[in-house]
């Protein structure tokens, strides 16, 4: 499988560890910071093993681990850690997001939902609700099951995600959420609205699939896929 998280999801995670206000000495894991991904995973494997963290710590840890292990294609290891991580610190909703692209990237539909509904009701400051949000609705909208797939309802998730965060990403899934519900004349404008904030800067590799998206809306047919998340998260965190 392709990988699921970038460096950037690295960088997103370790942001959030520096945050934690737990006292440790991080110095293997700050060591990390730009190097190899395996040297990377080492540094931190290292860090979580001294035990001296805490729990709270350690949890960061393993998300970041996590993500690292993601970035290398390495899924099973990427779902133990989140898993992990959601056991040290329950209402982190980050480790929910995370692991559930990787139930949804596996086909499990409820487990996938159940986890961006646990990240949603544990989002602290509103920050990740927008991302757990487009995730349910990018679902919804573009499941391989026609069974599980609801037009209105993706659409309904995705306003809100969009109302609180505009960006090419969220466009992009409200597009994909209007042209299940076969309005595409709409699903051509938000794609065409994801395009236009994306073009020049530097998330342009997102740039072929909203282009090769906007051809199916072109055509009234929608984008369905058995990979929901295959590179990245669809919205940043």
């Amino acid at each position: 499988m392709k990988r699921l998280m970038t460096q950037a999801a690295w960088y997103a995670a370790l942001g959030l560890l520096i945050a934690t206000p737990a006292r440790a000495d991080f110095s293997a894991c700050q060591s990390a910071v730009g190097t190899s991904v395996k040297v990377r995973i080492a540094d931190l494997t290292t860090c979580i093993l001294k035990g001296r963290n805490g729990a709270s710590a350690n949890g960061f840890l393993y998300v970041l681990r996590g993500a690292s292990y993601g970035e290398l294609g390495d899924v099973d290891d990427a779902f133990r850690d989140y898993s992990t991580a959601i056991v040290l610190i329950p209402k982190a909703d980050f480790s929910y997001v995370f692991r559930g692209e990787i139930f949804a990237n596996r086909g499990e539909w409820s487990n996938a939902q159940a986890d961006f509904d646990t990240a949603i009701k544990y989002t602290t400051g509103g920050s990740n609700v927008p991302v757990s949000l487009a995730h349910k609705a990018w679902l919804f909208a573009t499941w391989r099951n026609p069974e599980m797939r609801d037009g209105a309802r993706a659409v309904t998730l995705a306003l809100k995600a969009i109302k609180l965060r505009d960006n090419a990403s969220n466009h992009d899934v409200l597009a994909a959420a209007y042209a299940e519900a076969g309005q595409f004349d709409s699903a051509m404008r938000e794609e065409s609205a994801a395009i236009g904030q994306v073009r020049g800067s530097t998330k342009d590799r997102e740039l072929p699939g909203y282009k090769a998206r906007l051809a199916l809306y072109q055509k009234n047919t929608a984008y369905h896929t058995a990979l929901p998340f295959p590179l990245t998260s669809r919205v940043e965190l």
